[in-house]
């Protein structure tokens, strides 16, 4: 991995978990590599068993609330898209000084829908990644303060997009 070869890195920390999957290290190693390939999903697969084997590996826990964190700000882009569409549509009817048709209320519903649902799934997400964030950032000693103020603002994020601001509030210091 340091040489760069990242690709080879994961298919051989693959094929150690293979032939040894109770090795907390290689999957906190594995799903670290998947993070930061964007891998979200294979990422918090990895690192889910990785704290489910060490519990006590702040760095795991951390990685694990990053990855949620991460797949919620991916949808992020999604609603950005979809939001787009909905003004462009608005638009055009106002520029043309009429009711939208049946057709573009049509496709304003469907977008709605759409919308809501990966709202839903984006809090969802967000909500997921709390509770590793939150162990990582207890268990973080004084050596690691620049890493525990990452979990903080990690975690203010967090709890901002879920609307808990009184939480974030709450960290705001350690962020």
């Amino acid at each position: 991995n340091k040489a760069g070869r990242t690709d080879e890195a994961m298919e051989a920390y693959q094929k150690q978990i293979e032939r040894n999957p109770n090795n907390a290290t290689y999957r906190y190693n594995y799903g670290s590599l998947l993070l930061q390939a964007e891998r979200y999903d294979e990422a918090i697969e990895q690192l889910s068993k990785a704290t489910d084997l060490e519990s006590g590996n702040v760095r795991a826990q951390y990685n694990l609330g990053a990855a949620y964190t991460n797949k919620a700000r991916r949808i992020q882009d999604s609603l950005t898209t979809l939001n787009d569409s909905l003004d462009s549509i608005t638009e055009a009817a106002m520029e043309e000084n009429r009711e939208p048709t049946a057709e573009e209320e049509q496709m304003v519903n469907e977008i709605d829908s759409t919308i809501t649902e990966l709202e839903e799934r984006q809090g969802e997400l967000f909500r997921q990644a709390i509770p590793p964030l939150e162990r990582a950032r207890q268990m973080a000693d004084a050596s690691e303060s620049s890493f525990k103020q990452d979990a903080c603002t990690a975690l203010v994020t967090a709890y901002v997009q879920i609307e808990q601001t009184a939480k974030a509030q709450a960290l705001e210091d350690c962020a």
